[in-house]
């Protein structure tokens, strides 16, 4: 994998920084997420989006993980198949709930 992979953002994942920027009291955790959200701007990151391929793929996802009785998180789900169409390591701090996921490969570089 190039190491241009690890500086690729989902257009899911800026929705949830400005989420948690918009939800969050005044503190260090939404200021550091607010510098890291304009980070992202600032130095142009490519932002990859949800098609259609992300989408077929978060079907068959979804529908494989209902019929065993789980309710993966919509988003969840939206960002795993993003990841796993364009075969990405996804990077994250609540690596638990990508674990149903078989084909993701999910790191926590917070451990």
């Amino acid at each position: 994998m190039e190491w241009l992979s690890f500086r690729l953002v989902l257009t899911l994942v800026v929705h949830e920084l400005n989420f948690g920027i918009l939800s969050l009291p005044k503190g260090k955790r939404k200021d550091n997420l607010k510098l890291f959200l304009q980070q992202l701007e600032k130095y142009n990151f490519p932002i990859l989006p949800y098609d259609s391929f992300a989408a077929k793929t978060h079907a068959k996802n979804r529908s494989k993980l209902v019929k065993q009785g789980l309710t993966p998180a919509f988003i969840d789900g939206q960002i795993a198949s993003v990841a796993i169409t364009h075969e990405l390591i996804l990077v994250t701090r609540n690596a638990k709930d990508f674990v149903n996921y078989k084909d993701l490969i999910v790191e926590n570089w917070f451990d």
